[in-house]
């Protein structure tokens, strides 16, 4: 089965040659690379060109503008989709390294079911940990505590933030009954615990790519994978972590829900996310698909 692998690429353009670099040396050969330049301001689109003009199979593209991680990523799969006729796509940062050369011949002939919209796996961070699955919840509580909790602890009443958790753990204890497992449809592990997969590198499944483009395109950056695990709950499609198959990132764990070490235009990046996080958990499945439908994507074919 042939299958698409979409890398978004910006201004590190070093990377996404040792990223290609191993992916050429996988024993999988029918692979389509597209490489989306996400407006780099730099000489990464003629580097890249230089270097795969003549490859056969890849494509690189140019965004017309920065789009951010999930339009960025979406520009790809929509052009596998559309001009490759590709509906099961691989989508990777730059920085993840193939280190394991029959990594896409195992993805590929793995056996699951059919409503499997996406599959993760073992990613192995430069700090030695493993990055997937991300087992955090996406409930509507959790996601307005993600969004208040750092406002409050950053103008000094960290004792009410505590305050506010006792009590709402309170009320849950209470009132908490036990959820049937079909509550968590978007979710499946060994232990049946909840969680998503991370976005460094997520393998979207035809079950899925049939009905939307990947990341949900209103987010510029973070919180991309939380929101996909909503998502994914409300078309009851599931994601699945395997194990066995590994890859690595140059990149630590991500720091994404941490505000401590990140700066004030990240800090609203990561705010407008969780925010548009609430609002999917409350939209319709209609809703998001309409989103989905009415994104834009504007790019120029750079080769092939």
């Amino acid at each position: 089965m042939k299958i698409g692998i979409v890398i978004l690429n910006y201004l590190n353009w070093k990377d996404t040659v040792d990223c290609v670099e191993t992916i050429f040396n996988q024993s999988k050969k029918d692979l389509e690379i597209v490489i989306v330049d996400n407006h780099s301001q730099n000489e990464s689109i003629s580097e890249l060109s230089k270097l795969y003009e003549d490859i056969s199979n890849i494509t690189i593209l140019e965004n017309s503008e920065n789009m951010g991680f999930a339009k960025g990523n979406n520009a790809g799969i929509k052009y596998c989709k559309e001009n490759l006729g590709l509906y099961n796509v691989f989508v990777c940062n730059n920085d993840v390294l193939f280190e394991d050369t029959t990594f896409f011949s195992k993805l590929t002939e793995l056996n699951f079911d059919n409503d499997i919209g996406a599959i993760g796996t073992t990613i192995i961070g430069a700090d030695g940990k493993n990055q997937n699955p991300v087992k955090l919840k996406i409930n509507t509580y959790t996601l307005i505590k993600h969004l208040i909790e750092p406002i409050l602890n950053e103008i000094g009443l960290k004792k009410l933030t505590v305050f506010m958790h006792q009590v709402a753990q309170f009320i849950k204890k209470k009132t908490q009954k036990k959820a049937p497992l079909s509550e968590y449809s978007s979710t499946v592990s060994k232990n049946d615990e909840e969680y998503f997969l991370h976005g460094a590198a997520i393998y979207f499944t035809e079950a899925y790519l049939k009905k939307a483009d990947g990341f949900y395109p209103e987010t510029f950056l973070y919180y991309e994978e939380n929101i996909l695990g909503i998502v994914f709950e409300k078309m009851n499609l599931k994601m699945l972590y395997i194990e066995d198959l590994k890859m690595n990132h140059k990149e630590d764990q991500s720091m994404a829900l941490s505000f401590s070490n990140i700066s004030k235009a990240k800090k609203r990046l990561l705010r407008r996310s969780i925010m548009i996080a609430i609002k999917v958990r409350f939209y319709s499945i209609g809703q998001i698909k309409k989103k989905f439908k009415d994104t834009k994507y504007k790019f120029k074919l750079i080769n092939n």
